[in-house]
């Protein structure tokens, strides 16, 4: 995914495609590679993280449903879209701060791989990126 508004891949001339789930073993034509280089776009942009680790201090807790509640409404800055979005559903909303809290108060399910150690998101690759 190159850069671009919420982490989308730019489509242009001369894209090609390649692998989500072999980012770094092999190249394969189902992922976008826009500079045509072999290595998909979002292996390039995608970094490991923690899915519900919105603040990237490696750890869920309560600092991370502020903190994407704080990306929402005031205008904060999360690094990692895709750590922040906690339900899986490819995009950052509050739905995301409710499932954090369900997690950590109610007793609800955990965020979805990669958690709770740090990976890649290749089950479910989507539209959000994490440059780390």
């Amino acid at each position: 995914m190159a850069p671009g508004a919420a982490g989308r891949p730019a489509r242009g001339a001369g894209a090609r495609r390649v692998a989500v789930g072999h980012c770094r073993d092999a190249p394969n034509p189902l992922q976008e590679d826009s500079d045509g280089d072999g290595l998909g776009d979002a292996c390039k942009v995608q970094g490991a993280f923690v899915r519900g680790d919105a603040t990237g201090d490696g750890a869920v807790d309560i600092a991370d449903p502020i903190r994407t509640l704080s990306y929402l409404f005031l205008a904060d800055r999360i690094a990692c879209l895709a750590a922040a979005d906690s339900n899986d559903d490819d995009q950052v909303d509050i739905a995301d701060a409710v499932w954090t809290l369900g997690f950590l108060f109610q007793g609800g399910p955990p965020p979805p791989p990669p958690f709770p150690d740090p990976g890649f998101d290749e089950d479910t690759p989507g539209p959000l990126g994490c440059a780390r």
